[in-house]
């Protein structure tokens, strides 16, 4: 199991840093900080591409995260 996880992990951070470089002109309201009432999203600025780099994103970390265990 171990060894089609490593090249599986490999790959699909491959496509991350790619698919990131592709994306690089456009912000995403995700990744930045933000200062809006209670602390919510800002919801008017967030469009249907900005979805999977920050999924990918999230994916990338918990993967690092529990790479150890």
């Amino acid at each position: 199991m171990k060894k089609l996880f490593i090249p599986f992990f490999l790959f699909s951070l491959s496509l991350t840093m790619s698919h990131a470089m592709d994306n690089k002109d456009s912000v995403n309201p995700f990744f930045q900080a933000y200062n809006t009432p209670h602390e919510t999203f800002p919801f008017d600025r967030i469009k249907n591409e900005h979805y999977e780099p920050a999924i990918r994103e999230g994916i990338k970390r918990n993967m690092l995260r529990l790479m150890p265990l």
